[in-house]
């Protein structure tokens, strides 16, 4: 829910058409998962699942994106000949789209975590400097918030495990004493 709206803001904050947000898993490293997107026309959308083939992409497939994840830096697709190579996960999630877009990767502490796609229609419609540094910083907030749900669902995941030990436990003790 909470990245559904950080789609939906990041679109409207950056006057674009379409943001996606893009998150990568521990066992796929080389995969990033369509987490959530906005746009098509102006309504969220939500990925239902951790991953789907339709909703999952190789970073192999999208040389900008692989870029940007590997080496952590901006990468602003202004150009008919960059932003092009989105055609295809445009169409697998039933939408076709095209004009100038901005990849930013997603990252805590040199981690990397995903990254966001945000984009515009029209090819005049390029993103300057000042759209950068907004992205970069709604990236760093969005980093931020996507690490603190792990370490919640990390968390509440041992204790939920801790619990079961230690009804066990009791259990075993109850037996012991009868």
């Amino acid at each position: 829910v909470v990245l559904e709206r950080v789609s939906e803001s990041v679109t409207l904050a950056m006057n674009a058409n379409w943001a996606y947000i893009l998150l990568s898993s521990d066992d796929k490293p080389d995969r990033l998962a369509v987490a959530a997107r906005y746009g098509w026309p102006g309504r969220r959308q939500i990925q239902t699942g951790r991953s789907s083939s339709a909703a999952a992409v190789r970073l192999d497939e999208f040389p900008l994106l692989r870029r940007a994840v590997a080496e952590r830096c901006q990468v602003v697709a202004n150009h008919p000949n960059d932003y092009e190579q989105f055609g295809q996960l445009h169409s697998r999630l039933g939408h076709s789209q095209s004009g100038p877009t901005l990849v930013q990767p997603v990252q805590i502490q040199d981690r990397p975590l995903g990254a966001i796609l945000v984009g515009r229609r029209a090819a005049e419609q390029t993103f300057d400097e000042a759209d950068q540094r907004l992205c970069e910083a709604l990236a760093t907030q969005v980093a931020t918030a996507i690490d603190n749900a792990r370490l919640y669902h990390s968390v509440d995941e041992q204790a939920r495990r801790l619990a079961e030990l230690l009804r066990t436990r009791e259990e075993e003790v109850t037996q012991r004493q009868a």
